[in-house]
């Protein structure tokens, strides 16, 4: 679907062949690194990243609805292009509220908001951060989890997420003092040049 640049949301769909060869080559980056656990996302795309990513730590993936991807609701499976001039005013309009105004707000009543999916993420989080705490956690998520993450930790804000590209299989490492959790590092998350 993100070939045919189209809204997966929550839509279960398969790994493409460089999807798998993406996945393949971070397991090697990741070889070296001691897990206690590996969590994915329960759709499709993630449970396979997760299995090619946690085959050299002989672990057992646990899957959770908490790090879905952001519902789209009626969107989804719609072309990106024809979604964003169907609701330009709206998008506008969002553009120009505050960063807090801008987490609550919902572009359509269908599509969760970004408090509502960095809650439900945030949550999963502690739990796992609590049931690992001084371990490393592997968790598999998605692009729109991963960047209203960063948002909402402070590590870049809207105006600057406009310029920020995520990257398939780029991942961020995030460190918790068992309350807040602190960006460390965010490979795969580049700044677009947009001169």
């Amino acid at each position: 679907m993100n070939v045919l640049r189209q809204v997966q949301g929550q839509i279960d769909s398969p790994l493409t062949q460089k999807g798998i060869q993406q996945a393949k080559k971070l397991a090697k980056e990741l070889a070296d690194i001691k897990f206690a656990a590996v969590y994915a996302s329960d759709l499709l795309r993630t449970r396979r990243t997760a299995k090619i990513l946690a085959k050299e730590h002989q672990l057992i993936i646990k899957t959770s609805r908490a790090i879905r991807e952001r519902s789209y609701g009626i969107f989804e499976g719609r072309v990106v292009n024809e979604i964003q001039q169907e609701l330009a005013d709206v998008y506008e309009q969002r553009r120009r509220l505050s960063t807090q105004a801008r987490l609550v707000f919902k572009v359509h009543e269908s599509i969760e908001s970004d408090e509502d999916l960095v809650g439900r993420c945030l949550m999963f989080l502690r739990q796992a951060a609590v049931a690992h705490a001084n371990s490393n956690v592997l968790v598999v998520s998605h692009h729109g989890v991963i960047r209203a993450l960063l948002i909402k930790l402070g590590h870049f804000d809207y105006e600057r997420a406009d310029q920020i590209y995520i990257e398939n299989l780029g991942y961020i490492v995030i460190d918790c003092d068992g309350v807040d959790f602190f960006v460390r590092e965010t490979p795969g998350v580049k700044e677009v040049n947009t001169n």
